[in-house]
């Protein structure tokens, strides 16, 4: 099967990514309806896309071969979920987009580089360093909200309760788990016996995840919800 198609399979993942995860964090910011509506969303996270489109071909698209539109994708989720903490406390939507691009163009782009492209592989040997994406969207996404958290102090505001109906939030858990482990299998380029291999410890990572995360709900706060499985 032709990188064409798999390229294409790797990005509409990206999007059932992006959307899901807009479905269902968006629901659990505390800020005005703006900031929570899926329009905002989408807004800043094509912040992210637009970041690596205009940036990355400095670097050379060869950098990330036939992985450089899907990872366009990938920087609006990463985009997306760099700005949930700065959105959640209430921050103007034009500051709001202008740390998604900064972000996105210090820390995203150049963190994807390294990681998804040769530049990681020949600077520490790896083939590749970061198969997934998870450094530059779930690591580093996760130090600009720990940030910006840090930096509000107290006066930062907390997530509400989620308030999506339970028939979208199963359907949004579920197309987000599919559209990731497709992800996933799709950055190997290939449709192949590792392909399935990511697949199977796709699924077996989720399911470990999310039953661990609700054990420690169910422990801490004797509670069982669905923005915990999400």
């Amino acid at each position: 099967m032709g990188n064409s198609v798999v390229v294409t399979v790797a990005i509409v993942a990206v999007l059932v990514v992006l959307v899901s995860l807009a479905a269902i964090d968006s629901r659990m910011l505390p800020a005005s309806p703006w900031l929570r509506s899926g329009l905002t969303s989408l807004i800043c996270a094509a912040t992210g896309a637009a970041a690596w489109l205009v940036l990355a071909p400095f670097v050379g698209i060869q950098a990330t071969g036939d992985l450089f539109f899907p990872i366009a994708g990938l920087a609006g989720v990463a985009a997306f979920l760099a700005t949930l903490p700065v959105r959640g406390v209430g921050t103007g939507i034009l500051t709001t987009l202008i740390f998604g691009l900064a972000w996105s163009a210090l820390v995203f782009v150049p963190t994807a580089i390294f990681a998804l492209g040769t530049l990681g592989s020949a600077a520490l040997g790896l083939v590749p360093v970061d198969h997934g994406g998870s450094l530059a969207v779930n690591v580093a996404g996760g130090s600009a909200a720990l940030g910006v958290l840090l930096a509000n102090g107290p006066q930062a505001a907390r997530p509400r309760p989620a308030t999506i109906r339970v028939g979208v939030g199963v359907i949004a858990v579920v197309a987000l788990s599919i559209g990731w482990i497709a992800w996933l299998a799709t950055a190997e380029l290939a449709f192949d016996e590792v392909a399935v291999q990511i697949v199977v410890n796709g699924v077996f990572g989720a399911v470990g995840g999310i039953a661990g995360w609700l054990a420690v709900q169910r422990i801490r706060h004797q509670s069982t919800t669905l923005s915990a499985v999400s």
